[in-house]
């Protein structure tokens, strides 16, 4: 199960803005390939769905959608929080037609 071996092997970062409450999901499996998704509404790049029975809705998943759902179950989140103009560019990497770049700009963590 992919989404499992993210979790396991690669990270589940929570991006937060420094002067909001906007956040974004970055995946990152253990090839280092990286995604952004947006977990409140299930958004992301990846053409790659499936469709797991989660609620008593049927809805489409992604295996970094459903990486995020264990990985907050789990408590292997991580939190980051970002200056707006680095968010703005991650925000970006969340909307852009390249799903595979790794050039993400990390913030300093929380704890």
């Amino acid at each position: 199960m992919k989404a499992l071996l993210i979790v396991e092997c690669g990270s589940i970062t929570i991006e937060r803005s420094k002067s909001s409450q906007h956040q974004l999901f970055r995946v990152e499996s253990s090839s280092g390939s990286v995604s952004y998704c947006s977990n409140c509404t299930r958004y992301c790049r990846c053409f790659n769905t499936v469709q797991k029975y989660i609620d008593p809705l049927y809805e489409l998943w992604c295996e970094h959608n459903l990486a995020i759902f264990l990985a907050e179950i789990m408590g292997k989140t991580k939190v980051v929080y970002l200056h707006d103009d680095v968010f703005c560019r991650s925000l970006e990497m969340l909307y852009s037609k390249d799903n595979t770049s790794t050039n993400a700009l990390v913030g300093e963590s929380s704890k």
